[in-house]
């Protein structure tokens, strides 16, 4: 049998290894307290599990989107590059230059 705190192997079926009983004694526990003792892997879990892949075709529909999303980005930048290389008339029609955005009429009397 192994012991239930570490899992190391027990002599005479004991529950505890002498090292943990003696870590035990040290600090002891009432009789109606809730223990959870540590779950320790066995060798087939202890094996590290692979990864399952995604089929051939969500791969290549993944790598497919994820070039569209660079594309639309490009051509997003490409657009606001054109549209300040045109000037601010090509952004916004009718704008006028800093400092001709008025206009003034002599007061009549």
């Amino acid at each position: 049998m192994s012991c239930m705190k570490c899992g190391k192997d027990t002599e005479d079926g004991q529950g505890f290894c002498a090292h943990c009983l003696e870590g035990m004694e040290a600090y002891p526990v009432k009789p109606d307290a809730h223990i959870q003792l540590p779950n320790h892997r066995t060798e087939e879990s202890s094996k590290k599990q692979t990864r399952k892949s995604r089929p051939r075709k969500q791969r290549h529909a993944a790598k497919l989107r994820k070039q569209i999303r660079w594309m639309w980005a490009v051509i997003v930048l490409l657009i606001l590059a054109l549209a300040f290389s045109w000037g601010k008339e090509a952004v916004i029609p009718g704008s006028k230059p800093p400092g001709q955005n008025y206009t003034y009429t002599e007061p009549t009397t």
